[in-house]
């Protein structure tokens, strides 16, 4: 019973951190803590950064879709993948977003915000489906 709580509460955390820059969007900018935060951990360069309507999201593509990551694994938390091929997975998708990275900047093309997304979201989804197994998994005391 433990498990569940952990793992629900884990989850719970998870879809709310993904949820943040949708809502600090939807809130144009949100609370100060909040874009103080974006503004910790991502670059939030304009040109990198998407827009609705006239209106930049608090945090880069990449960034966005690493939240967004982290969100849609923990409630889908499918497919159920063995550690092993957890970290394959994480090692697989970070060389992607390196090599997008590389590709990018080396050929000074204009930044393509679904390549950045697709990449965020294939580095955040393992992860998020390590934190949510780690919470099942836990020894009960």
């Amino acid at each position: 019973m433990r498990n569940q709580v952990r793992t629900g509460l884990i989850r719970g955390a998870l879809v709310l951190a993904g949820a943040l820059p949708y809502l600090a969007f939807a809130l144009g900018g949100g609370p100060t803590w909040l874009a103080r935060w974006f503004r910790f951990q991502c670059h939030g360069r304009i040109d990198r950064t998407l827009a609705l309507g006239g209106q930049y999201f608090p945090v880069c593509s990449r960034c966005l879709g690493i939240y967004t990551g982290l969100a849609l694994a923990s409630i889908l938390v499918i497919p159920k993948v063995s550690a092993p091929a957890r970290r394959m997975w994480i090692v697989g998708a970070a060389l992607a977003m390196v090599l997008e990275v590389y590709v990018q900047d080396a050929s000074g093309h204009a930044p393509i915000h679904v390549l950045r997304l697709v990449t965020g979201l294939l580095l955040a989804w393992p992860v998020a489906l390590t934190l949510v197994a780690a919470g099942s998994s836990a020894k009960e005391e």
